[in-house]
Order: structure tokens, then C-alpha cells, then sequence
């Protein structure tokens, strides 16, 4: 029989923040593949992210931060 996987201490803000990302994202008209390709990741960490699996890492969300939406496209400033 398995161990039971613990669940991270911050999983509920993980997922919170991954439900934002994916919300901006899709506001946006993207798909995962799209934005990680604009800012240089693989589509798992998208996904990872957007899923609450993995944390936003500061220097990712400084990338993302950098990015605004307009006209329905997520694009450097």
C-alpha cells in the first residue's frame, strides 16, 4: 500500500494563484503552450502552476508581472 502524499501547508494559495494565472491567461485568449512559450518555460510548469502542483517561483511571476493584457493579448511592456 502507498503512503498517502501530504499535502502542502500553502496548497489552497497555490491553487488560488494558479486560478488567477489561468483566468488572466485565458482573458487573454492563450493557451498554455502560448504563454510558455512567451515567457520561456515548458507547458507542464503552465500547467503545474495553473493546477496548484507547483509553487509560483518570484522570479516567474516577475516575468509574468512584466507582461500586460491588451486587446485581448498578453504582450511585454
Amino acid at each position: 500500500m502507498h503512503p498517502r502524499k501530504r499535502q502542502r501547508k500553502n496548497a489552497s494559495a497555490m491553487k488560488l494563484v494558479g486560478a488567477q494565472l489561468a483566468m488572466f491567461r485565458e482573458f487573454a485568449g492563450l493557451r498554455q503552450r502560448e504563454l510558455a512559450e512567451r515567457v520561456c518555460v515548458h507547458e507542464e510548469t503552465i500547467a503545474s502552476v495553473e493546477q496548484g502542483r507547483r509553487p509560483l517561483k518570484p522570479d516567474l511571476a516577475k516575468v509574468w508581472t512584466g507582461s500586460s493584457i491588451r486587446r485581448g493579448r498578453w504582450r511585454r511592456r
